[in-house]
């Protein structure tokens, strides 16, 4: 054929599309990833990663419009938000930011709801502390463990 080959072959199997190099059948056998297979390095989560996240979420349980509230205490000086969703099992849950009278956020929080929304279980963002509260029958609440 008049074929020449100039330098050494290469000794890599050339794989498929699935990966796996063509009749290879031995497990642990050479085999080279395809790039989409290689693990991926996946950056720290950060909070507004979080809330823009719950925002998708909640927009598309909620046709399209998320569910936020706003309710601020007087007493306690505070105004507080949240982005409510469904995460991926079902629970409630929701992002939490408390604000002074200023608007500088003093308490981040992502926290889930029991099955009748009167008890919720919580994660400071900040601190990585975690607490449970209760509703009253005022829907005010209350840490009741830390």
């Amino acid at each position: 054929m008049g074929t020449t080959m100039v330098g050494k072959p290469a000794q890599v199997p050339i794989t498929t599309a699935g990966g796996a190099a063509p009749n290879q059948t031995t497990p642990g056998g050479p085999l080279q990833l395809q790039p989409q297979q290689q693990a991926k390095v996946s950056e720290p989560p950060t909070w507004s990663n979080l809330v823009a996240g719950a925002i998708r979420a909640s927009s598309d349980q909620n046709g399209g419009a998320p569910k936020m509230t706003r309710n601020c205490q007087p007493e306690a000086r505070v105004c507080n938000n949240a982005v409510i969703f469904k995460g991926k099992d079902g629970t409630d849950s929701a992002v939490l930011t408390r604000e002074d009278l200023d608007g500088k956020i003093s308490e981040r929080e992502f926290c889930t709801f029991n099955s009748f929304g009167d008890v919720r279980s919580c994660l400071n963002w900040d601190t990585a502390q975690t607490h449970r509260d209760m509703k009253n029958s005022k829907g005010e609440w209350y840490k009741v463990s830390d």
